[in-house]
C-alpha cells in the first residue's frame, strides 16, 4: 500500500518539508510499483476537500 500526493504545482513544498517530487501521475505511480515487481496493481484518488490543492492517490499491488 502506498498513499502519495496526486500531481500538484504547489512548488513551496520542496523548501517546506523536502519534497523532491510534487506529486505522481497516476499512471506514472502504478508504473512504479509494477516495475518494482508488483502484480495486481489498483489506483485510487482519495477525497479532496474544497480549495485544497492536494489529493492523495491510493495505489496497492501483490509482491509475490
Amino acid at each position: 500500500l502506498v498513499l502519495d500526493l496526486r500531481r500538484h504545482d504547489q512548488e513551496w513544498v520542496r523548501d517546506r518539508v523536502g519534497d523532491r517530487w510534487l506529486g505522481f501521475a497516476d499512471g506514472e505511480l502504478a508504473e512504479f510499483l509494477t516495475g518494482e515487481g508488483l502484480s495486481d496493481v489498483k489506483m485510487r484518488v482519495g477525497a479532496r476537500l474544497p480549495g485544497d490543492p492536494f489529493t492523495v492517490l491510493i495505489a496497492s499491488g501483490v509482491k509475490g
